[in-house]
Formats: structure tokens, sequence, C-alpha cells
């Protein structure tokens, strides 16, 4: 009686080992996955070339069409529409069909850069629409101010608030609002 006692112990310390193991490999797999993706954005934030600061000619010869269309998506969103026009103008420069950060795993697309890694279910046409598009960055932007004010806002939209880069777009976005 006593050898099987001890047996049946024995078997389940070995089964609950085995959950152990097992619960501890799918963790170890889980946290390698986020520390590959966490490290695959830093090694893009860490070598994401900021682009100069843009001059405010630039902003002065984008269609003002697209202004009216950010100033209305602004005002319904309630928030400032030099925010939206400065991210515009850093991302694209006023061109909503331009297809950035090819080095990285996917591309970003349309009139805020919106990248396809972070965001798939975003579709290029949405991506390219000025008004689709200026709204869907007008909640995100709502959101994060929320959270962190609109510099961390800002930072967001971009990556890493952390990221001196990242701090450093924020800088020139704020130029650009300057110019206003």
């Amino acid at each position: 009686m006593k050898f099987q006692k001890k047996l049946r112990i024995e078997i389940y310390r070995r089964k609950a080992l085995k959950v152990l193991l097992l619960s501890l490999i799918a963790f170890a797999f889980t946290h390698a996955i986020h520390t590959q993706l966490a490290s695959a954005r830093t090694m893009y934030f860490e070598n994401h070339t900021v682009e100069p600061v843009i001059e405010p000619v630039i902003a002065e010869t984008v269609d003002n069409s697209d202004k009216g269309i950010i100033q209305r998506v602004a005002n319904d969103e309630g928030i400032d529409w030099k925010i939206l026009w400065g991210l515009y103008i850093k991302e694209t420069q006023g061109n909503c069909n331009r297809i950035g950060d090819l080095h990285f795993v996917k591309e970003s697309v349309g009139c805020y850069q919106i990248n396809k890694y972070f965001h798939p279910d975003i579709t290029y046409e949405q991506a390219t629409n000025l008004e689709w598009s200026s709204r869907w960055v007008s909640k995100r932007l709502k959101k994060y101010a929320e959270i962190g004010g609109w510099d961390y806002s800002i930072a967001k939209h971009n990556g890493n608030p952390a990221n001196p880069q990242v701090q450093a777009y924020v800088s020139h976005v704020k130029e650009i609002i300057a110019t206003l």
C-alpha cells in the first residue's frame, strides 16, 4: 500500500513538473518573440534618420484644399488643426501618395506615414485619403494626449517617446507648427 501511494505521489510530482516545464517553455517562447519585436523596433528607431527641418516655404506650397480638410477634421475631432498640419507636412510634405520607411519590416504609407507593420488593418486607400487618415490620426492623438500631453501624443505618432530621435521629430513638428 505504501508503495502504491509513493508511486502515485511520484506520478503526480512528474506531471506537475511537466506542466511547470511546459509553462516555462511557453513563457520563454512568448518572451523571446516580444523581445525580438522590441529589439526590431529599437533597432529601427536607433537607425532611423530624422529628416531635416522643413522650411516654412514648403508649407506654403501645399494645396490650400488640404489645409481646409485638415482644419475641418481637426475642428470636428476637437483638436488643434496646427498639430495635424505639422504632422502632415513633416511626414509627407503634402504628398499623400508617399511611401516611406522602406528599410523597415513594412513600409509606411499615406498622408501621415502609417506603418503597415504596426497597423495592418489600415488599407492603402484609407492611409492615402486625407480626410480619413486625418480623422484616424486625430483620434489617436487625442487618446495619447490624455495620457501624456500633446508632445507625448506627437511622439507616439512617430514611435517611442523615450527615443532621442523621436524627441527630435517632435521638435521638428513644433517648428512647423510655429510657422503657422
